[in-house]
């Protein structure tokens, strides 16, 4: 279920999620339209993608590190977890810059545009 999930906001995130951000974006002056911004959008998932292409057959055999501590876990499994959690971190990064810059502004409205639509998916989330 976890992965439909992860699937299904990745999906959202990159076909619908355009639309609201070149929405947002516009209130602070952005010139983009959504496909540029989808763009943007696509090619800040690269370092996430590459980290998950690294670390799922690990979990596959080894399972989840963190959820489920088990000494038996070899330390690449670990190390993999680590980069995927950079690899999360550098996505949110790519993607605030590459916003920023198909938007024609500044990194601070790139990062209140994005915090703006940030806002209620936390919130729907916690439902």
């Amino acid at each position: 279920m976890p992965v439909a999930i992860g699937l299904a906001q990745t999906l959202f995130s990159v076909l619908v999620g355009p639309f609201l951000l070149a929405f947002v974006g516009s209130w602070f002056g952005g010139e983009a339209d959504p496909t540029d911004i989808r763009q943007a959008v696509a090619w800040s998932y690269v370092p996430i993608a590459f980290a998950a292409l690294l670390l799922i057959p690990a979990l596959l055999l080894y399972g989840n590190p963190i959820a489920n501590p088990n000494p038996d876990v070899p330390l690449s499994v670990l190390i993999l977890t680590f980069m995927a959690g950079i690899g999360a971190f550098w996505t949110l990064v790519i993607e605030i810059i590459t916003f920023a810059e198909v938007q024609r502004f500044s990194i601070v409205r790139s990062i209140a545009t994005i915090a703006i639509l940030l806002i209620p998916t936390l919130l729907l989330g916690w439902l």
